[in-house]
Order: C-alpha cells, then structure tokens, then sequence
C-alpha cells in the first residue's frame, strides 16, 4: 500500500480508529514528520489495519480521523 492510497482512504473514511483506542492526538509537524520518514525509508514501528467485515460494523463505534 502506497502513502498515497493511504491518505486517499483517510480522506474517504475508509480508515477508522476503533473504540478501543485513544484518541487521534498528532499535530500536522508531526504527521508531516512520519511521512518524511517513510519516504526516506527510515525504519519505523508498525501500522496495524484491522478490516472489519459489514456485519460487524453495526455493532462497532468507531472515530473518524
């Protein structure tokens, strides 16, 4: 998956944080921050993307970034 398809999908809502998780507290220096350091292909820690099939949707509260 491309930094491209990824904002794409954010901008469309098609990623989500779950309930279980804080809330999205990153400034823009900082987003800006991790995409440069992807670019360069700096090591990072992880994504975690959890697809969550249409059923269980309903039953889940989730936050919009």
């Amino acid at each position: 998956m491309t930094i491209a398809e990824v904002v794409k999908g954010i901008s469309a809502n098609k990623y989500v944080l779950s309930s279980i998780q804080r809330e999205y507290v990153w400034n823009t220096t900082q987003i800006e921050t991790l995409f440069d350091s992807l670019i360069q292909d700096y090591p990072i820690d992880a994504f975690l993307f959890w697809n969550v099939c249409k059923e269980k949707k309903i039953t889940m509260i989730f936050m919009s970034f």
